[in-house]
């Protein structure tokens, strides 16, 4: 909604018995949203124009003195806020606009009144002061910077400095919202900061960084996530969707340079052949059957390397003494599956990485604003079992 509109042009010719005999004679009111009077018209061809020369032609009547800057000021400021708007005060003037336009012109004319109004609404903005919400301190608005979202209002300076930070320490989420408490308390779109908004603060570099760490976020979040295997490269692929369930299901294309290869073994994408991972794993689970010493175990030994079995059985020994204690003590987070164990406090968890707010015992979500109220209501299994004893 447009709060600003541009200026109204008044053409005036003044008489010889100007100020107190006579007014002076508007000859032409022109406005990129009023509608032009066609060649050779009077302004008096147009409701519009006709309603506004006959007002200002009532405010000359009334002191018969100068009234030039009068006039000037009520166009300014007084038109909209007379009781009588004329044509102004009903859908009629919607009418009266539209009926002049060719059809293309609607949207130039949009057009010209958004960017009128974007530039006159800074325009104002910069000749406030306000409060800055890191810093505290008063600041004018030429040195701050207002988010679209959330109109939240911060100085550029310590805007800048605070998601440069956050970007520079990985905080991908909290780069992307205002830092005002209101917004990160609410935890809502309403908080978050455009792209656009951050290119102007931050830069192109940062914000480029920011991209990074976000589809980074992204990917491990998502179990069928892989790293280029290449030296050099290393970028994190996801599964396509539309190869699951196929023979290409386990293929990775790496979208920075290209290299295809298996998510399983890590190595150049083999087809139809058999992965040599699976391979590995039941070689691995065959050679812990056997006894040591014994005739199958010293087969394989002589075919595959002592020492080389016996580091697969270790790294796979260790994998699943990994994996049984973390199913044992550590909880996944609800939002990003990251795993979080509990040395000592509370069951009131806070996820490091996400900063989801969760219970320990049941991982239900829980209320940032509330956290406890999920263990002080009755009828819940973690009620009154804030502590894990």
């Amino acid at each position: 909604q447009a709060t600003h509109l541009p200026p109204v042009q008044l053409h005036v010719r003044l008489p010889a018995s100007y100020p107190f005999h006579q007014a002076p004679v508007v000859e032409q009111i022109t406005a990129v949203w009023l509608a032009q009077p066609s060649s050779g018209s009077s302004i008096e061809s147009d409701p519009i124009c006709r309603w506004l020369s006959s007002e200002l032609a009532a405010m000359w009547e009334e002191s018969r003195a100068e009234v030039l800057y009068a006039w000037s000021e009520w166009l300014r400021e007084g038109l909209w806020s007379s009781e009588d708007l004329g044509p102004f005060k009903d859908d009629q003037a919607d009418l009266l606009f539209t009926e002049h336009l060719e059809p293309d012109q609607h949207l130039r004319l949009a057009s010209v009144l958004v960017s009128h109004n974007t530039r006159a609404a800074e325009t104002a903005f910069e000749g406030e002061r306000y409060a800055c919400g890191i810093c505290l301190e008063e600041r004018p608005g030429v040195k701050c910077f207002r988010l679209r979202h959330c109109e939240h209002v911060f100085c550029k300076e310590c805007l800048r400095d605070y998601l440069g930070s956050m970007i520079e320490e990985g905080y991908h989420r909290q780069a992307g919202s205002c830092p005002d408490p209101e917004c990160t308390q609410a935890r809502s779109s309403v908080g978050s900061i455009t792209d656009a908004e951050l290119l102007l603060l931050v830069g192109e570099k940062q914000l480029g960084r920011l991209s990074w760490l976000r589809q980074k976020a992204t990917a491990e979040a998502d179990p069928t996530a892989a790293h280029c295997p290449r030296q050099g490269c290393q970028a994190i692929v996801v599964k396509n969707k539309a190869d699951e369930g196929t023979a290409y299901e386990t293929m990775r294309e790496c979208h920075a340079c290209g290299f295809c290869w298996c998510a399983w073994c890590n190595r150049t994408w083999h087809g139809r052949a058999p992965c040599q991972l699976s391979t590995s794993v039941a070689l691995i689970e065959e050679y812990m059957s056997y006894e040591a010493g014994s005739e199958g175990a010293t087969k394989m030994e002589l075919r595959y390397g002592r020492s080389n079995l016996q580091r697969l059985v270790k790294e796979e020994t260790e994998r699943r003494a990994n994996e049984a204690w973390l199913d044992s003590n550590a909880k996944k987070c609800p939002t990003c599956h990251v795993r979080i164990e509990l040395s000592f406090g509370c069951n009131h968890m806070t996820c490091g990485n996400c900063r989801t707010h969760f219970c320990f015992r049941c991982s239900e979500r829980l209320n940032p604003l509330e956290p406890y109220r999920h263990f002080n209501t009755p009828g819940k299994d973690c009620y009154q079992k804030l502590f894990p004893f």
